[in-house]
């Protein structure tokens, strides 16, 4: 169905950050980036539509950013 589609997106989204976070790790760049993540979230206010109110939506993108940031970072495999 596509609305489960939508929950197989979080988890592609988890494994990229994962793959940044190697790589901000092995370049000694942080993990987190408050700037950023303003611009991620004005980018997507401008390209969301609805149904919901953006301060809602808005409010899951934060929980998602939440976890990345607390997603341990992996070690890179050669």
């Amino acid at each position: 169905r596509r609305v489960d589609v939508a929950v197989v997106g979080v988890e592609e989204r988890g494994r990229i950050v994962e793959e940044v976070l190697v790589l901000k790790r092995s370049s000694g760049l942080p993990a987190f980036d408050a700037i950023r993540e303003r611009q991620l979230l004005q980018r997507l206010q401008t390209l969301y539509v609805g149904p919901y109110q953006w301060q809602d939506v808005e409010h899951v993108f934060r929980r998602l950013l939440e976890m990345s940031r607390a997603l341990p970072v992996p070690t890179p495999t050669r």
